[in-house]
């Protein structure tokens, strides 16, 4: 016959703490020790990540609407990271300028130029605008080389303005975000108005016509009150007129 195992009760109360007195420290460290390595390994893609764009951007600077790479993807991707993340990122931005600048200055000069229309032209100041209001958020030699060369305002709301008289939505937010980098660059646009003062007569054009004209042809309340308010203060701001057609055709032509 089988003999009966007795228990008393402390023999249960051994029985019940002891799971308890093994499986709580083991349950508490789990969770820290994965979420630490969950964490700092997304940090080690994200830096390597916005490294290749860089690499690809630099790759491409020298055609930047080739059909087997997409500026405005690239773009908004490195902008994704880079507004998404911690500091660090955006360090690395401002620190990689030899990486991504070939492609900037590419973009600028076809603006400049005028050398892209419609849809080019669209894509070519998105990816600008994108590029400068990061660096914003640091003192670039990008951002400053830019609004000190003379010509910022002008590329930027000329671009703009032979978009057309009906834009869409994705034209009128970028319309916003060109206002609001001329609003956050006010001193550079007061500083420039200073030379075209003291120019000697040189020929110029006012800033408020064309910010009134983009203005009109909005339609997002949003957009419309960006254009109200860098109305309000850019009295007196001033680009100098272009030259000739002719002149710029020489110009291309030895370029």
């Amino acid at each position: 016959m089988d003999e009966w195992l007795i228990l008393d009760e402390n023999d249960w109360v051994e029985e019940q703490q002891q799971p308890e007195t093994e499986t709580t420290p083991e349950t508490e460290t789990t969770p820290s020790n994965s979420s630490r390595e969950e964490i700092l390994p997304s940090s080690k893609i994200d830096r390597e990540r916005l490294i290749q764009l860089f690499l690809v951007l630099n790759t491409h600077s020298s055609a930047p609407f080739d059909n087997k790479f997409s500026l405005r993807e690239t773009i908004q991707e490195i902008t994704d990271l880079v507004s998404s993340s911690t500091s660090d990122l955006l360090d690395l931005f401002c620190s990689s300028t030899e990486l991504w600048s070939p492609m900037f200055h590419k973009l600028h000069r076809l603006l400049s130029k005028r050398q892209v229309h419609n849809a080019q032209a669209e894509e070519a100041l998105f990816s600008v605008v994108k590029l400068l209001s990061l660096s914003s958020n640091n003192d670039t030699i990008i951002r400053q080389t830019f609004f000190e060369s003379g010509d910022a305002a002008k590329v930027l709301l000329e671009t703009l303005r032979h978009f057309g008289k009906k834009m869409s939505s994705t034209k009128q937010q970028l319309v916003g975000e060109v206002f609001q980098l001329l609003s956050s660059n006010q001193e550079y646009m007061q500083k420039m108005a200073q030379q075209v003062s003291s120019s000697g007569g040189k020929k110029s054009i006012n800033m408020v016509g064309m910010i009134e004209t983009v203005t009109k042809r909005c339609t997002d309340e949003d957009v419309v009150q960006h254009g109200r308010a860098l109305l309000a203060s850019c009295d007196g701001w001033s680009f100098f007129r272009s030259s000739s057609r002719r002149d710029v055709m020489k110009e291309n032509y030895a370029n």
